[in-house]
């Protein structure tokens, strides 16, 4: 089982929700938005620490308590 749950960015842009130790995507989203909220859904869920990894390449620590949702869906 996972220790963490990550977010960062995938292939052509997108943005990947993957598992600690875990070499494949559980899920990839076009818009970054939706990933961190899917991937906050499910740390908190499981009780896991989420790890976002910004744009700037550090990676941040997110709280998986609070619920947020994207501006714009898409």
């Amino acid at each position: 089982m996972s220790k963490n749950i990550y977010v960062c960015e995938g292939r052509q842009g997108r943005s990947v929700v993957v598992g600690e130790g875990s070499s494949l995507p559980a899920y990839t989203f076009t818009d970054k938005g939706h990933a961190v909220a899917y991937a906050r859904a499910l740390a908190f869920s499981l009780g896991l620490p989420l790890w976002v990894y910004g744009d700037d390449g550090v990676m941040v620590r997110e709280p998986s308590a609070s619920l947020t949702y994207p501006k714009h869906l898409a």
